[in-house]
């Protein structure tokens, strides 16, 4: 995680967290549980991260909406989603991100080298 919200070069977009934060506060280790429910995908970080996201739908119900080749840091491929249950629990607050926008797609999780 700290790699990913550094603003060093080579992050992608991940360096305009530095703009809005100051200060990054640190990292929190927690296991990490991700599932695929049909089309819904689902992700839970202890009580930290609470997620479930579920493709838009489009003019071909069979079809997911999809951006492709976007050089995104995210990942290549991203799937246009939204967000049934968002909430996020940290540094004292809570995020409750319920019904706005969400994008899925495969993270590359081996970092550098």
């Amino acid at each position: 995680m700290p790699m990913i919200a550094s603003p060093e070069p080579g992050n992608g977009a991940a360096g305009l967290f530095s703009m809005p934060v100051s200060e990054f506060p640190g990292a929190e280790p927690a296991p990490v549980i991700f599932e695929t429910e049909g089309r819904k995908r689902r992700l839970l970080a202890d009580r930290i991260i609470q997620g479930e996201g579920e493709p838009i739908a489009g003019p071909d119900p069979e079809k997911e909406v999809t951006v492709t080749n976007t050089g995104s840091w995210m990942g290549p491929d991203i799937t246009i989603a939204t967000a049934n249950e968002a909430k996020v629990r940290a540094l004292g607050r809570v995020w409750d991100l319920d019904g706005r926008s969400a994008e899925i797609c495969q993270i590359d999780w081996r970092g550098p080298g």
